[in-house]
């Protein structure tokens, strides 16, 4: 419990009644002269408001259960405290709940472990000046403060700029660390914060290792973050909040969401390694993320548009996914590394991102979906099915055994990348679906290279799709698309496949080597082949059914 005095004025006729750095023992012996009398001036609020007048800036102040100690408890020693005092606390647990006002250190004396252990409400909280709290551990009460709507934090900060150093913060179901009030900045640096033991026990909002509310900023840095329960997050981020956070662990054992960008929220995030259900959700958000990991997650990215951030370096590691991108997201991930069992990245509705030198990764779906009406660009990426043994490729579904789909009205682009070692199509483009490529390889599919449905019309210009399981491209009944000047070359089967009704447009092209024929042409097809090179294929260049009605010019064999 705080003392009787906190809060009140200061009264001018008690200073000099005593002099500043006594003990509490000196105090009693200096009032003793009085007798009774004194003693009780000694026990009286105006005699430590005395002591407070008195403090010199650049002093230090003893907390702890000595007599040559100046205070017992820390909330005496914040009282009397000036802005540029020095709180050294003893070992042990402290029961109070601190309001810290000025610019104050609360720092353990070297090899003592602290806590400050509140009956109710928060360890700490901060409402100005630029504190520092160091080397001790906060432990929130489960039992809300009066007039606190939930389970408070461990430290709550509402104004100034306070550091929090070398830590150790215990939630009780409510956040870490909370910052809020505009033009709050709080830095988080060296600290360990843990979420409640068991299950979490959430607010609403849910609960965090460090919230930072709508305005605030500032910076976590060299910390680990602990989550506790499914929907315990380790850092969340609001609106018109640039925080940085960097050399920061996120962990989760049982779940939880490593780090949320709310709407309108930014921050920058460096060096951070994640392991959690969801590694990051971007709600509307625009984090710089950079040099960071995010593995062992269900699911390391989850990004809802517009906007949607900027990634740099980093690396996603997922089970069910690596990406999942929503409603107009529109995120640029560089030199990225995406890698996930299930599905690599999943585009959805209208997203539009830009992924340039990222590798996509996957085992047992697509390395990228691109769902109906996705758009987006990829330059000088990899994309590549990682299936070694019987077991796994058992393991694929059928409907998701190629290293690409394209749905219905997407037009993603791709220039310069590689798609390669699915069990069956390199690329699929569903029906009615599109998409460009642009001097790209398709290569080493153990189906056909490219997939070409009913209404589709993929842009396949320069570029290789060779030495593919299958045929090297399959053009369905009703599917059309336009190839010019690429190599469909020394694929298993055929080099070019147009089923009855197909109408593709073939301009330029190379296709020799081919394990059966160069082109088959089935009845009913039709299109355009024109001033390609077709020769060298096992079987003979052309199996040309005679109710076909494609249309041949300008054709010649390899020149010798």
């Amino acid at each position: 419990m705080g003392p009787a005095w906190a809060g009140t004025d200061v009264d001018d006729e008690t200073i000099g009644l005593v002099e500043p750095r006594v003990t509490r023992r000196g105090v009693a012996e200096v009032l003793a002269i009085g007798a009774a009398a004194t003693y009780a001036l000694f026990k009286a609020p105006r005699t430590l408001l005395a002591l407070r007048a008195r403090i010199p800036t650049e002093q230090t102040i003893f907390v702890g259960p000595d007599d040559n100690d100046d205070c017992e408890t820390i909330g005496e020693a914040v009282a009397v405290a000036g802005p540029h005092v020095t709180i050294r606390v003893a070992k042990g647990t402290y029961r109070e709940s601190l309001v810290v006002r000025n610019g104050v250190a609360i720092v353990a004396r070297k090899g003592h472990r602290v806590k400050i252990a509140p009956p109710s409400g928060p360890a700490i909280t901060v409402v100005g000046g630029d504190p520092l709290i160091k080397d001790v551990v906060l432990l929130a009460s489960p039992t809300p403060a009066p007039g606190d709507d939930g389970v408070a934090p461990a430290i709550r900060i509402t104004g100034g700029s306070p550091t929090v150093r070398d830590c150790e913060i215990h939630g009780a179901g409510g956040d870490g660390v909370r910052v809020s009030g505009a033009d709050t900045v709080a830095t988080v640096v060296g600290t360990v914060i843990r979420g409640p033991a068991g299950a979490c026990q959430t607010t609403e909002p849910a609960s965090a290792g460090v919230w930072f509310d709508d305005g605030t900023g500032g910076t976590v840095e060299s910390c680990t973050i602990h989550l506790s329960g499914a929907a315990w997050m380790g850092v969340h981020v609001g609106a018109g909040t640039n925080p940085i956070v960097r050399d920061t662990k996120v962990i989760s054992e049982t779940g939880g969401v490593g780090v949320r960008v709310g709407p309108g929220g930014g921050g920058t995030f460096e060096r951070c390694a994640v392991q959690a259900r969801v590694g990051m959700t971007v709600d509307r958000g625009h984090p710089m993320v950079r040099a960071s990991e995010f593995s062992n997650c269900d699911a390391p990215l989850e990004v809802t548009g517009p906007g949607g951030g900027t990634y740099e370096k980093c690396m996603f590691g997922g089970y069910s996914l690596g990406i999942r991108l929503t409603e107009e997201a529109s995120p640029v991930f560089d030199t990225c590394n995406v890698f996930a069992v299930d599905l690599g990245v999943v585009m959805g509705e209208g997203v539009n991102p830009f992924f340039f030198r990222t590798g996509m990764s996957t085992g047992l779906g697509e390395a990228l979906v691109a769902e109906s009406g996705a758009r987006g660009r990829l330059a000088q990426c990899k994309l590549h099915r990682n299936l070694h043994t019987a077991a796994e490729l058992q393991r694929v579904d059928p409907n998701h055994a190629s290293t690409v789909s394209l749905g219905k009205h997407s037009s993603t682009q791709f220039e310069n990348c590689t798609i390669s070692g699915s069990v069956g199509p390199g690329v699929v483009v569903a029906a009615f679906g599109g998409g460009t490529f642009t001097d790209s390889v398709i290569r080493a599919n153990g189906g056909p290279g490219m997939v070409v449905g009913v209404g589709a019309t993929p842009m396949v210009h320069g570029g290789e799709i060779v030495g593919n399981g299958n045929v090297g491209v399959h053009v369905l009944n009703g599917g059309g698309g336009t190839f010019v000047s690429c190599a469909i070359c020394a694929n298993d089967s055929s080099g070019l496949h147009l089923e009855a009704g197909a109408d593709p447009v073939v301009r330029s092209c190379q296709i020799t080597g081919n394990g059966h024929h160069g082109v088959v042409v089935g009845a009913g097809a039709i299109g355009r082949i024109t001033d390609c090179i077709i020769g060298d294929n096992a079987l003979g260049d052309w199996l040309i059914d005679r109710d076909a009605r494609v249309q041949l010019s300008g054709n010649t064999p390899p020149s010798a």
